[in-house]
């Protein structure tokens, strides 16, 4: 059943047409610069980069289900750790109830690439509990990845930072500065 969300999510992004968001930070993809208007250039240089391979929208939208099949499976994961396998279960199903993901991840904008690094990012806070350094890494450099899609995710990393060094975890913090410095 899953595959047939997936596929009709497929299906649906080869017939949309071009959204306003996707074409506005198409321009933005034929001028690469580190900084434009409203947002970091990771939108830019994603696009950029699936032109660079084929040219057309249907690459543009490979890349944002790619992120949300990114996002899946770490949600999932993140589940199963935090919860056992019921869980798991019930979070694989958990995002396609949004209509917002389902059809607003779809176009090529910050949104399914902020998302999806955040949920890296989250990830590596759950590692973080087996393997300090690696967890801290991966929560960093994911993190840090992030901002390069959208400002506020800044806010989002502070404060599970904040959260994760009040809760003792001072060990994180090489772990977490390597993560930044990659990025």
């Amino acid at each position: 059943k899953r595959w047939l969300v997936a596929a009709l999510m497929a299906a649906a992004a080869t017939q949309l047409p071009i959204a306003y968001d996707e074409a506005y930070y198409w321009t933005w993809s034929q001028e690469l610069a580190w900084t434009y208007f409203d947002h970091p250039p990771g939108t830019a240089f994603v696009i950029w980069l699936s032109q660079a391979l084929v040219h057309g929208l249907l690459p543009m939208r490979i890349a944002s289900l790619l992120a949300c099949a990114v996002f899946v499976m770490v949600h999932v994961w993140g589940a199963k750790q935090l919860a056992g396998e019921a869980a798991a279960r019930w979070a694989l199903w958990q995002p396609f109830a949004s209509l917002m993901f389902c059809v607003g991840f779809l176009p090529a904008t910050p949104d399914p690439f902020q998302c999806a690094l955040l949920a890296l990012s989250g990830a590596g806070l759950i590692a973080h509990e087996k393997r300090p350094f690696a967890g801290a890494f991966v929560f960093a450099a994911a993190g840090s990845a992030a901002v390069l899609f959208k400002i506020s995710s800044a806010v989002i990393i502070a404060g599970a930072l904040a959260g994760a060094l009040g809760r003792g975890k001072r060990s994180s913090v090489i772990g977490m500065l390597a993560g930044f410095a990659l990025v």
